[in-house]
Parts: structure tokens; C-alpha cells; sequence
């Protein structure tokens, strides 16, 4: 496969994975977010390929490939939109019930709940 193609073929694989990360952190639970984590590496690894056929000395991208990567910039930064937002999400949910169970400090800010010690005895 000639240089141009096969990072053509990088961009789009990376794309398409971004493109099922998105479907994925549409409903933001702890398990989408868990199952994103395996695709997010693989996208990641085809950037690594592309990054190190190009070190090694491979034809830099031509034009072909450009839009493609504009492309792929735009999917990077709406799963990282996706993913500071249930990241805020959840931040909120842990202050609302931290507050719950630990009260208010005198500042105002949710107080850090008691530790739960427990006791484990075999015999």
C-alpha cells in the first residue's frame, strides 16, 4: 500500500472509532465511559502509526489527506467536549452527595463524608 493510502486509511479508522466513542458518551454512564476507554487507545494507536511512519521518514500527508485530518481534529474535540461534560456531571453528582452525607464545612463547601471503617475477622 503506497504512504498516501495507508494514512488515509489511519485518519478514517481513527475517525470511525471517534464517530462509535461519540454514540457511546451520548448517554453518559459509567459504563459507556469504561467501554469508551479500549476505543479511545485504539484511535490513539492509529495516530501513533501515522506519527511514526512520518518520523520515519515517510511521505508527509499530501492534500488528499488534509481535509480528512481537519476532520478527524473536529471528532477529537467534540469527544473531548463529551467527555469534560460527564466528567462535570459526575464531579457534581459526588459534591451533591458528599453534602448529603457529610454536611457543609463552615465555608460553605460540601464537607468530605466519615470514613467507613471496617473489621474483618477470620478464626
Amino acid at each position: 500500500m503506497d504512504p498516501e493510502r495507508q494514512h488515509l486509511e489511519w485518519v478514517r479508522q481513527a475517525q470511525a472509532i471517534l464517530r462509535q466513542v461519540r454514540q457511546l458518551l451520548l448517554s453518559p454512564t459509567p459504563q459507556s465511559l469504561e467501554h469508551s476507554a479500549p476505543h479511545l487507545e485504539a484511535a490513539a494507536g492509529c495516530l501513533k502509526a501515522l506519527e511514526h511512519a512520518l518520523r520515519a521518514g515517510a511521505a508527509p500527508p499530501r492534500q488528499s489527506v488534509l481535509p480528512e485530518l481537519s476532520e478527524l481534529r473536529r471528532q477529537v474535540l467534540l469527544v473531548q467536549a463529551l467527555l469534560q461534560q460527564a466528567g462535570a456531571f459526575y464531579v457534581g453528582w459526588a459534591r451533591l452527595l458528599a453534602a448529603t452525607l457529610g454536611g457543609y464545612t463552615p465555608q460553605g463547601e460540601p464537607a468530605v463524608p466519615p470514613a467507613v471503617r471496617r473489621l474483618s475477622m477470620e478464626g
